[in-house]
């Protein structure tokens, strides 16, 4: 490492300087506890608290060309509003001449954004320029209490008036091997292909996590997904065997940019082994999403162990 690559982690009572060290020995321990301003390793940021006094750690990854960032706030209603604020952001500095597409999560932390981007998003958004898919979908009716779609079209949707042509949802009424090609059709239709071996690059991916470390619908048993060939693929919930369409590892990792939205302290054990790459993290499937631009957005509850 060069000299610039020095870190300093200032402490409450003491200084420990590390100096020309890898990244990945700096203890997350001693990284957790600091109550430092922005630090700087080599042209990497690190970590941070913003204005608002949120934690932020940046993990890059020296093997493939990504940065990890990690935003952890008080609760699922400040998670909400960090993710919202940040994709305000992110739309805005998108290119402006084409559409933004995002998959979107199903969830309890999501149900809280779609609440939040109807009140206070509304206006402010030009909504117009969004093209919402989803990440993976329940096998049900539309108005199916289980329907990922149904709970955004009822909590944001409907309320923000948004015009089906921005609307791009999954057939969950429909034969499941039958729906999974038209819907990985239709997204290749208006995503379009990416560099990245011709998959559909969406450019926002949002992602929840289960307490077994599955992602979208790729479940530990199903765990082949990460590596598919296809843009989707039919999953089967291991307890109650309800079918899914859900996204494949390829596809998620091509997206320009993944946002996990982790809270409750049921995630603890597993999201801390997920993010250190610790104990059995590489039996997770949300370990194994590696997209270039890669922020977990955490309430204090789920990142108690990090």
């Amino acid at each position: 490492m060069a000299r610039d690559a020095e870190l300093c982690i200032r402490l409450k009572f003491s200084e420990q300087r590390c100096e020309n060290r890898g990244l990945w020995d700096i203890p997350w321990d001693i990284l957790k506890r600091t109550n430092s301003q922005t630090r700087t390793f080599s042209r990497f940021q690190l970590f941070r608290y913003d204005d608002k006094h949120n934690f932020q750690i940046n993990r890059p990854d020296f093997e493939k060309n990504m940065t990890t960032e990690t935003k952890i706030f008080a609760d699922t209603d400040a998670v909400a509003a960090g993710f919202a604020e940040a994709f305000a952001s992110w739309l805005d500095n998108s290119d402006q001449g084409r559409p933004f597409s995002v998959a979107l999560s199903g969830g309890s932390t999501p149900k809280v954004l779609f609440q939040l981007w109807a009140s206070q998003y509304s206006n402010s958004i030009d909504w117009s320029r969004v093209k919402f898919f989803w990440g993976d979908e329940r096998c049900v009716a539309p108005d199916d209490d289980e329907s990922n779609f149904g709970v955004a079209k009822k909590l944001f949707f409907d309320k923000a008036n948004l015009p089906e042509s921005v609307i791009h949802r999954v057939l969950g009424e429909s034969d499941p091997q039958s729906e999974r090609v038209r819907y990985q059709d239709e997204i290749v239709s208006i995503v379009g292909r990416g560099d990245q071996e011709k998959l559909p690059q969406f450019d926002l991916i949002i992602l929840g996590m289960g307490d077994d470390g599955h992602t979208a619908s790729i479940f530990p048993h199903e765990d082949h997904f990460l590596k598919s060939t296809e843009i989707c693929e039919v999953a089967t919930h291991p307890s109650s065997g309800q079918k899914r369409i859900t996204l494949t590892g390829p596809v998620i990792n091509a997206a320009k940019r993944v946002a996990f939205l982790i809270t409750g302290a049921n995630k603890a054990d597993v999201l801390a082994q997920v993010i250190n790459k610790a104990g059995e993290f590489e039996s997770f499937p949300a370990s194994h999403i590696q997209a270039d631009e890669l922020t977990f957005f955490l309430d204090q509850a789920a990142a108690a162990k990090l």
